[in-house]
């Protein structure tokens, strides 16, 4: 006896999903799915500079090959505070799976704080008084 299983089309959609296969199709054709990337701001000690660090996070599938890179990250000024605006621009991605992802934007927004910058004094001498 031999059994023959077809699957219609929604559950063949369905089945490459539970087997983690990433082939979307749209009429017959592929479609990149969308990729959103985060940023995460690094608190820095206060340089006299807006220039910031980031990390960056995404949503792509388990298993992908996939990098993301930022060209410029920086303070909206140089100045010591907690929860300041970093904005992160030139946003990209690259890898052997960055063809099936489409980036949602090449920016992005965080905060990190700037922190005051410890001084040291020197050539400082002190004399007893009675």
């Amino acid at each position: 006896m031999r059994i023959v299983t077809e699957l219609f089309p929604s559950q063949r959609h369905r089945r490459g999903q539970l087997l983690g296969h990433h082939h979307h199709h749209r009429h017959g054709g592929h479609h990149r799915v969308a990729l959103t990337v985060s940023a995460t701001g690094v608190n820095r000690v206060y340089d006299g500079t807006t220039s910031a660090t980031v990390t960056l996070s995404n949503n792509r599938d388990s298993g992908d090959s996939l990098s993301t890179s930022y060209t410029s990250a920086s303070f909206a000024d140089k100045n010591i505070g907690t929860a300041k605006t970093v904005d992160v621009s030139g946003i990209t991605i690259s890898g052997t799976d960055a063809a099936n992802y489409q980036l949602s934007s090449g920016s992005a927004t965080t905060t990190a704080n700037i922190t005051a910058k410890g001084l040291t004094v020197t050539g400082i001498t002190a004399s007893n008084k009675v």
